[in-house]
């Protein structure tokens, strides 16, 4: 059980509590405002292909960006037969709990796609396919930034939609953070 501590000099300090998780390896939970995940490994995976006439081409030698919750961005290379792999931790705070993989395709586009975090999950397979065009079916716009009402940030827990011009329908949403702080990553349609 988590106990506040309070110091010599009456300054208290936030409950912090920790638990073991598979084979000895310890994470820390900390109790806050924003959205906060165990820090257990985690493997991202996928192959990278482009489809050319039908035909599913591997993409050998292909960067590929991890992004990571909001907050870490991380690249990969793909081998020889377009299969990635990497193994990291994720973000202890993250304003969301997605990962989002992409690729900048070899006739130009980007292609992305994107799976929820989840703490029970250790290895994740998000391939990524190329169009016949040379892009994706869709683009990946990472929004970052603060809610601000008149001179202050807003609070916590602030529903935030997005929207394209001229559109009345949302393309996302998202909550905001601490001191109004917003984090998301929007996949939008935008064809072959």
């Amino acid at each position: 059980m988590a106990k506040d501590f309070t110091s010599p000099f009456s300054v208290t300090f936030p409950k912090i509590r920790a638990f073991s998780i598979l084979m000895g390896i310890w994470g820390f939970l900390v109790l806050s405002n924003g959205k906060a995940y165990s820090q257990g490994i985690i493997t991202i995976q996928g192959q990278v292909s482009m489809n050319i006439a039908g035909i599913s081409t591997p993409l050998p030698m292909q960067p590929v960006v991890i992004n990571l919750g909001g907050t870490t961005t991380l690249t990969a290379i793909t081998d020889t037969t377009g299969f990635y792999s990497i193994s990291t931790t994720f973000p202890v705070l993250s304003p969301n709990g997605r990962i989002l993989v992409s690729t900048n395709c070899p006739n130009s586009g980007i292609v992305s796609n994107s799976q929820s975090y989840n703490p029970a999950t250790t290895v994740y397979n998000i391939p990524l396919t190329c169009g016949a065009g040379g892009g994706g079916t869709t683009t990946m716009v990472l929004v970052n930034g603060a809610l601000i009402w008149g001179l202050a940030p807003a609070p916590a827990g602030q529903l935030v939609q997005f929207y394209l011009s001229g559109s009345l329908a949302s393309v996302g949403s998202t909550m905001t953070g601490v001191n109004g702080i917003i984090g998301d990553t929007l996949n939008l349609n935008l064809g072959t």
